[in-house]
């Protein structure tokens, strides 16, 4: 199946970052699922799966390049959000989606019959698996390419207000903060169903938690691990939400 008119492109456009006669087989990996390699008696053949992992770090450090690059002297905390921010579920899904990722993933057939490769959550892992493609056919300068090609003009010219904390005491204002912002934009608020903390390191009194809360729009945001209280891990949550909702602009 060949590359969607909008992705080949893109894929030209980087080319120049190749070595003489690579040939681009990552890319074509990137949109294989294994489910569609177990259904065509392909076993062992690559898929998208590992080059995911391989293209969300990637993603990422791309991304921490470019902000810093534009803003040297901003804190941390506010660069983690726009990072995370543009390198969530969300936007990924959009960029799949205008590169019509969707007519060139080789899917298995139940998947495709279910619909579930149209999840915000296949569309990015699938863009992460691009990035990485990028990056094995031409090194960092394939991919910082490729990475800045697919953003375009998403990055912010101003950073948002609000900052990534661990341990805060300001932790319960940003939740209030959020449940405000979600009620005058949505009119409701944040159930309790759509918190999510779990555990992610730590052992006996030092645990490490990490929290997502999902949005009225469906959007999911994740904070930052942080040692201690469930509560602060969802506040760290809640500050990532504060600045998407920086990013859709007033009500």
């Amino acid at each position: 199946m060949p590359l969607s008119p909008p992705l080949f492109d893109v894929v030209e456009k980087i080319k120049v970052h190749f070595p003489v006669g690579q040939v681009t087989d990552a890319f074509d990996v990137a949109l294989t699922r294994r489910a569609y390699n177990t259904e065509n008696h392909i076993p062992g053949a690559p898929d998208h799966e590992s080059m995911e992992w391989l293209g969300d770090r990637i993603l990422g450090a791309v991304v921490a390049q470019e902000l810093w690059s534009r803003f040297p002297h901003a804190k941390p905390g506010r660069l983690d959000l726009v990072r995370d921010m543009l390198t969530s579920e969300g936007p990924l899904a959009e960029i799949a989606k205008e590169l019509q990722l969707l007519s060139a993933i080789r899917m298995g057939i139940g998947e495709e019959k279910q619909g579930q490769v149209r999840s915000k959550k296949a569309l990015s892992d699938h863009v992460e698996a691009l990035v990485a493609a990028a990056f094995l056919c031409g090194g960092w300068a394939a991919a910082t390419a490729f990475v800045g090609l697919i953003l375009g003009d998403r990055y912010p010219q101003e950073l948002p207000e609000s900052e990534a904390r661990g341990v805060s005491d300001e932790g319960s204002q940003a939740m209030t903060a959020l449940n405000t912002r979600v009620q005058a934009r949505w009119k409701t608020s944040v159930p309790l169903a759509d918190w999510d903390v779990q555990q992610v390191g730590g052992v006996g009194n030092s645990p490490v938690h990490q929290a997502t809360v999902r949005l009225p729009d469906g959007e999911v945001l994740q904070g930052e691990p942080v040692e201690g209280r469930k509560q602060t891990a969802k506040a760290s949550a809640a500050r990532v939400a504060l600045a998407y909702l920086d990013t859709l602009g007033p009500v």
